[in-house]
């Protein structure tokens, strides 16, 4: 046991007689538990570099550190005692300045340019992800459609409609005009479809949203193994297709740097550190519809950096595919609609995990920023899967359709312009509604009669 204590102190966590607390040398920190009966202390953990802050999670430990490492500088270290062992977790892109707990709930204190932040944040329970800063907003698009004098005999219209998923809730959907129906595609999407005298010049989409954002924990340590990703996704992420032409020239003459035992994450990173090196940031509209254009091109736009990553990815047995959505205003007034997409990549001890190939590199604002295992709140998640033709049931495939898209972003379709005119997007806050408190009656003593 030790009684005198060396370095700097950081942070305070109290369970009952146990105190934490962190000491920092210089070099490196160690998490301390003191015994206020006896006065001594004793070192638990000893970490690289300073632990930030600290504070209790039930029993368990929860530090904040600020070190790069792997493909982050943004961690938590989360230490249990029974039986003892730590973890080490992606935090999102914030510095937790403090930690605290109110007994339920987690919350950590950021500094925004010359104020502070207070948020709340939340460890999975599998220990794989960690989700913060909640958003939960009214959202309001409005798709200008323009030749609706066209043969509405032929016309068929599809608008997506945002993604229910682990991180996005979705409730109070509605159109106006009311679509024919709604049709779900075998990547998940749902699509509101319009034809006939149901396509109009303004069609609006009201929907209420929450999420946030999420740091996955990838752990670098697992192999790659394609045995244990499930046979649908091996299916549907990893083989070729139009727009992810893997056998072209360009992509399949890609040297072979990662090999087969690599571990799941160093092959991840490869791939990403290649498209970066490979594509310019470039914000101007493509014509291209293939990640060989892409390549032989040497720069793209978000689409492009994407469309590129999914296909080399899948080169090296990634499953890989894209996902898009809309920027969310801050709240108040009309903005036109700006899109992005991004990638996903199945890990198999964490699902589906966010990955930017584009990161700060990007040229085009609003950016995703630090993009391995990532994913903002400021975006509204519209479309995932190939880019290819949806595959609608049945009666849908024979049918000539569009979808709605701004500047090709959630699909490559090539004749959407000819459609909307423009999309706008307005964001409000939810406002809840408090219930009056009900005073309850006083019960009557039954002392005297009442007069008649």
């Amino acid at each position: 046991m030790k009684t005198e204590l060396r370095g700097s102190l950081q942070g305070l966590g109290i369970d009952g007689d146990r105190v934490y607390f962190t000491q920092y040398d210089g070099q490196k920190s160690e998490l301390c538990q003191y015994d206020s009966k006896k006065g001594t202390y004793k070192t638990i953990y000893t970490f690289n570099d300073r632990i930030d802050s600290l504070c209790m999670d039930g029993e368990r430990v929860v530090m904040y550190q600020n070190s790069f490492s792997a493909y982050s500088d943004h961690w938590l270290l989360v230490v249990d005692f029974n039986p003892q062992r730590y973890k080490i977790l992606r935090f999102i892109n914030d510095d937790a300045l403090g930690l605290a707990s109110s007994g339920k709930n987690l919350y950590f204190l950021s500094r925004e340019n010359s104020m502070m932040g207070v948020h709340p944040f939340a460890i999975n329970k599998g220990d794989t992800s960690v989700l913060a800063r909640p958003v939960k907003k009214k959202l309001t698009f409005s798709f200008h459609v323009k030749n609706t004098a066209m043969n509405k005999n032929k016309a068929s219209l599809w608008i997506p409609c945002p993604l229910q998923n682990e991180y996005q809730n979705i409730k109070d959907l509605h159109c106006d005009p009311e679509p024919n129906d709604v049709v779900s595609d075998r990547y998940g999407n749902k699509w509101a479809h319009y034809n006939g005298d149901r396509i109009k010049n303004l069609i609006v989409m009201k929907f209420e949203i929450t999420g946030g954002e999420v740091g996955y924990t990838i752990n670098k340590h697992s192999h790659y193994n394609a045995h244990s990703i499930p046979a649908a996704v091996l299916g549907n992420y990893t083989g070729k297709t139009s727009t992810f032409d893997i056998d072209s020239p360009e992509i399949s003459s890609i040297p072979n740097v990662f090999p087969r035992e690599y571990l799941f994450l160093s092959r991840l990173l490869g791939v990403r550190n290649y498209v970066i090196k490979a594509l310019a940031a470039d914000d101007e509209v493509s014509d291209c519809n293939s990640a060989s254009c892409y390549m032989k091109r040497g720069k793209g736009s978000d689409r492009g950096i994407a469309v590129a990553f999914a296909a080399v990815a899948r080169l090296y047995g990634l499953p890989t595919r894209v996902i898009g959505g809309y920027f969310i205003p801050e709240g108040g007034g009309t903005n036109k609609a700006v899109g992005r997409s991004w990638n996903q990549v199945y890990v198999p001890e964490c699902g589906w995990v966010d990955v930017d190939p584009g990161g700060e590199t990007a040229g085009f604002a609003p950016k995703i920023q630090s993009g391995i295992g990532y994913r903002p709140s400021s975006y509204c998640v519209m479309f995932q899967g190939n880019l290819e033709t949806p595959d609608y049931r049945d009666a849908y495939v024979a049918q000539d359709w569009r979808i709605s898209v701004l500047n090709n972003t959630l699909s490559g379709h090539s004749d959407t312009d000819e459609y909307f005119s423009s999309i706008e997007v307005r964001s409000d806050p939810v406002i809840e509604e408090s219930k009056p408190v009900v005073e309850p009656k006083k019960k009557r003593t039954g002392r005297g009669k009442k007069k008649k």
